[in-house]
């Protein structure tokens, strides 16, 4: 899928678009403005306008010097159009040669998206484009119209008519899968260079597609409006918000009882309670500690529309750090907790005092992670994962058994996304090379009986200090936590 090359056809009277209705821009694009505004500190505004075509949408902001409009599209034709439109506009206007495969915008510098007729063109990319520029909390007003909706059959019918082809097409968002249908206009007697149109077949799906790409849903409309080969098309209305990080509650557990922090990060299906022996530990008694569950685990919220990828845990983690006063931080990871553990020593910088790496993936996945990584999500929501849960509660070990308690706690999405994430660490390799780049101190810690399920990970870190911990598997802090943590606190306390 990719956007179509304007400037050979006339677009006014060939797209099918409510870009130039009045009605529209006031009932979507200007209480954005205005919410906008009054969350900015000097009432200027920046907008984008994605797949902008010739600005229509721009023709009711151009009179507002309190507003940048920043638009791109892949016609030359039609930014050039745009170009000349609003070169001596009261509202700064910057329209441009690009595509939302390499969108010519910042990151996080924009304070209102809007995309209008957009989406079906590329919807994976545009929505990634608007949530790549959007500063957090920022809005967007986005456009789909659903195949299947009794208002919008005049126009498929129509094109049908000129040669166009319906077709069935998927597309995927990290395992989770949408289908499709296609307007094909190869074979359009006049309109060949629309390429392919997509549109989802429902409003739930719709909806379900937003929050994979990262946004919440703050509301939803349907407008109607006329086109040369439909009187009454209707189209759905979504105000698409980039959620604030901050505003993400997760549950945690700190006590302060001494200058450094010792920080616990579980593993995937895990909670806090993994590390609940630390605060009973004596040989830490002299530092303060913290321990989290991560989005989608434990007692923190589960969003919809939050990633579950690795970085993007790291990042609230951080917003959490940042609460407490501690110069020094001591990173203690368990299994899958060490991927989101190494973004977060990256942004930690010289806070880091050492990061201990208990039977973290680095390269290889784990059996939970495995499953859901090969299952699609509906497989995996359906069967895979409440299946996963009954066969570990069975186990002989008694880690896995405490491990089929937490994941009662764990979010579906959340496992899956998350799992999905990390197999694509560990395939390019990343968590490694961050592990030995890391300038702290640090030590890989595992359980005895583990020794020859982790020969692939211990082989790609000759250099870094090991401890094994006697009778215990994967779950070492639980299974011997005595041992444990004392084999910590002597790791926190050697210099250099």
């Amino acid at each position: 899928m990719s956007e179509p090359g304007f400037g050979e056809i006339e677009y006014d009277q060939s797209i099918n678009t409510p870009s130039k209705s009045r009605a529209y821009y006031e009932k979507f694009h200007a209480p954005l403005i205005s919410e906008a505004r009054q969350r900015s500190f000097n009432h200027q505004i920046t907008v984008l306008n994605v797949a902008c075509g010739p600005g229509h949408e721009f023709e009711f902001m151009e009179d507002d010097p309190g507003l940048r409009l920043v638009g791109f599209d892949i016609s030359p034709e039609l930014v050039k159009q745009a170009q000349e439109r609003f070169k001596d506009s009261a509202a700064r206007a910057d329209v441009v040669l690009g595509t939302t495969k390499r969108p010519p915008v910042a990151e996080n510098s924009i304070d209102v998206g809007i995309a209008v007729n957009a989406v079906i063109y590329n919807p994976n990319a545009v929505l990634d484009t608007l949530h790549y520029a959007l500063r957090p909390g920022g809005n967007s007003a986005v456009n789909f119209r659903v195949f299947g909706n009794k208002f919008n059959e005049p126009f498929y019918q129509a094109q049908i008519e000129k040669g166009a082809i319906i077709e069935d097409k998927e597309i995927e968002v990290d395992g989770e899968k949408f289908e499709l249908k296609v307007v094909n206009y190869a074979t359009h007697e006049s309109l060949p260079q629309l390429g392919e149109q997509v549109y989802f077949t429902s409003e739930s799906d719709i909806e379900r597609f937003v929050a994979a790409k990262g946004f919440a849903i703050a509301k939803h409309d349907k407008f109607h409006y006329a086109s040369v080969d439909n009187p009454d098309n209707e189209v759905e209305v979504y105000k698409l918000e980039k959620p604030e990080l901050k505003d993400i509650h997760i549950s945690s557990k700190y006590r302060e009882s001494g200058d450094e922090l010792i920080i616990f990060l579980h593993g995937l299906g895990c909670t806090k309670d993994s590390f609940a022996g630390a605060w009973e530990a004596k040989p830490l008694e002299g530092y303060s500690l913290l321990a989290t569950d991560f989005v989608g685990y434990g007692d923190s919220s589960r969003p919809e529309y939050f990633s579950y990828r690795m970085k993007e845990q790291a990042d609230r983690i951080m917003l959490e750090l940042d609460k407490y006063p501690h110069k020094k931080i001591h990173t203690v990871a368990h299994s899958v907790g060490d991927a989101p553990g190494l973004f977060l020593a990256e942004r930690l910088g010289d806070r880091l005092g050492s990061f201990i790496n208990v039977e973290g993936t680095l390269n290889i996945l784990g059996p939970s992670s495995a499953r859901a990584v090969d299952a699609s999500y509906d497989e995996f929501k359906e069967s895979v994962f409440s299946r996963m849960k009954d066969e570990f509660a069975q186990s002989s070990d008694p880690g896995w058994r405490l491990w089929a308690e937490w994941m009662q706690k764990a979010d579906s999405l959340g496992f899956y996304r998350s799992s999905k994430d990390l197999a694509r660490l560990v395939k390019n390799g990343e968590l490694v090379q961050r592990f030995r780049d890391l300038k702290a101190r640090k030590a890989y810690v595992y359980g005895e009986r583990s020794a020859q399920r982790l020969v692939p990970v211990l082989l790609t870190i000759p250099d870094v200090q090991k401890i094994v911990i006697p009778d215990s598997e994967h779950f070492s802090m639980t299974d011997n936590p005595k041992v444990f943590y004392e084999q910590l606190s002597q790791l926190l306390a050697r210099k250099g």
